[in-house]
């Protein structure tokens, strides 16, 4: 049952990532260049996620076997935090108290890593796949394995 949820749960993540990401691009008037690579680079990594996402739905409806559904989950929780902190950042010291919806998206960011199990939980349950072979099987196993292996990070 958590296997079929935890990619729903990761699109939510991801969802929140987006939202944050768009916030920031809309209200951020000034952008040094630095500061533009930060956004910019926010926003491949949330393409990235949602390729995940997309492969661990694949994988949970054709095998259910959740491994990929657990590094999606993780890996979009991780990136719910890093674009919503990140906002927070940029947009200066009071950007919570002057945007209550990048608040709000703070605080579901966090929220989300508490539903269907921990960020340590869905750790775990990866590396189980990595062990048993689950996750890296086909023709691109080493592949897989080396992006399993970044995906915990």
């Amino acid at each position: 049952m958590f296997n079929q949820l935890r990619p729903g749960v990761a699109a939510l993540a991801l969802g929140i990532a987006e939202s944050a990401h768009e916030y920031l691009r809309d209200h951020r008037q000034s952008v040094r260049a630095a500061e533009r690579e930060r956004i910019v680079v926010l926003g491949w990594k949330i393409k990235a996620a949602r390729r995940l996402v997309y492969q661990a739905a694949a994988a949970v409806d054709a095998t259910g076997d959740g491994h990929l559904a657990s590094a999606a989950k993780a890996r979009a929780c991780v990136l719910a935090e890093e674009v919503t902190l990140t906002a927070c950042e940029l947009l200066g010291p009071a950007a919570r108290l002057t945007h209550p919806l990048l608040d709000k998206l703070v605080r579901d960011a966090r929220g989300v890593e508490f539903m269907e199990g921990t960020r340590n939980i869905q750790y775990l349950n990866l590396f189980q796949g990595l062990l048993a072979g689950r996750v890296g099987r086909g023709p691109y196993k080493e592949a897989e394995t080396v992006r399993a292996q970044v995906w915990l990070r």
